[in-house]
């Protein structure tokens, strides 16, 4: 579920997203919201593991929105075996009571978009919350009674040094969220944040900077007692996030909202903005436009296939792909892969094929050969 909406635009975001703060606004969205789910249930048979309402800021709806969605997709949709149901949370836009309110009416895991908790940082990335609301809301998550938090950091940014990157991996520890990820700054040209740094107000660290960066993370939540699981993804045993596991595993998924993307195994979609557009077709019970992206065929399937899998520090299982994609599509890629075992930067056992360690932080490089 995309929710577009924000109280300010953050200088990094290239996210489809509008900042208001209209509560009539969120009331007719969430109505529409209602009414695709609604209307495309004919189509989406297979149970569903996994809720993720993001953004934009969810949190900016009230918890009466979120439990008017989440009723629809139980009424209208098969439900799996206890399904992880995630809202992303701005620190700035919460209480305790908003969060004890969201847990009653069926969220059970939350996201929270910290990003860092050096207040100069936060200035940079335009974010509306300091460390303190920050620290804050994780302590009321818990007091909320979630045991699945998980907290977001950006890693890369303009002045950031290890000392910092280090304060603020120390600080997410000790509020013991389940989970956490960590997000190399990445700019789009259009962007407030990179037309400061393109006029040299601020400057992106180096390669090796980032580099060491990354890998100062890692060892410090693996000391932390973290499972890294994913490229940027770390979590106690049990917590990883299942509804990235689908994204990871290349599962099928139904997006709904303004901007939002499905995918049902071969064909990528995407509602088409602007958001008036959308308003105004469900207002009237017709199916938003849908653009598509993406149609792959199965030389494309693996190769998306082998890049998400190859995600994951367990790898990807050979065997397995070769059995669902066929063994005359997948010998071009054994090749690839046997040649990038030779240099080093793949590791392959008998039942599995996985990055090493040293690979994590050049990984596009590797995820390259396979794309071309």
């Amino acid at each position: 579920m995309h929710i577009p909406f924000c109280l300010s635009k953050c200088s990094y975001c290239d996210f489809y997203s509008l900042p208001t703060d209209d509560a009539e606004l969120f009331d007719q969205y969430s109505s529409c919201l209602v009414e695709e789910l609604t209307r495309r249930a004919a189509d989406y048979r297979l149970p569903f593991a996994s809720i993720y309402l993001g953004g934009g800021t969810p949190s900016l709806l009230a918890p009466k929105h979120i439990e008017r969605i989440i009723d629809t997709i139980y009424k209208c949709y098969q439900a799996g075996n206890d399904p992880e149901i995630t809202l992303e949370v701005n620190p700035a836009t919460v209480d305790r009571q908003d969060l004890e309110d969201f847990r009653r009416v069926g969220i059970n895991r939350l996201s929270i978009g910290v990003q860092s908790f050096i207040n100069r940082e936060l200035k940079i990335l335009g974010r509306m919350h300091d460390s303190q609301q920050a620290s804050q809301c994780i302590d009321w998550s818990h007091q909320a009674g979630f045991d699945n938090v998980s907290v977001d950091l950006i890693y890369g940014i303009p002045g950031q040094n290890k000392e910092d990157w280090l304060a603020s991996l120390i600080q997410a520890v000790n509020h013991e969220p389940q989970h956490i990820s960590t997000y190399l700054l990445q700019l789009e040209p259009d962007v407030p944040l990179a037309r400061r740094i393109v006029s040299g107000a601020l400057a992106m660290l180096n390669d090796k900077e980032e580099s060491d960066l990354y890998y100062l993370a890692r060892d410090y939540l693996l000391e932390a007692d973290y499972q890294h699981y994913e490229l940027s993804n770390y979590a106690h045993r049990d917590r990883k996030s299942q509804h990235n596991m689908g994204y990871w595993g290349v599962c099928p998924y139904l997006g709904v909202g303004v901007g939002a993307v499905s995918f049902d195994g071969r064909q990528r979609s995407m509602n088409s903005p602007p958001l008036v557009e959308y308003l105004i077709a469900l207002s009237h019970s017709v199916l938003p436009r849908r653009q598509i992206l993406e149609t792959m065929g199965r030389r494309e399937q693996l190769s998306e296939a082998l890049v998400m899998g190859l995600r994951l520090m367990e790898g990807i299982e050979p065997g397995a792909l070769c059995r669902r994609f066929g063994k005359d599509i997948w010998r071009p890629f054994q090749v690839t892969i046997d040649r990038l075992a030779s240099q080093g930067l793949l590791v392959v056992e008998p039942d599995r094929v996985y990055l090493p360690p040293q690979v994590y932080f050049i990984s596009n490089a590797v995820f390259r050969e396979f794309v071309d």
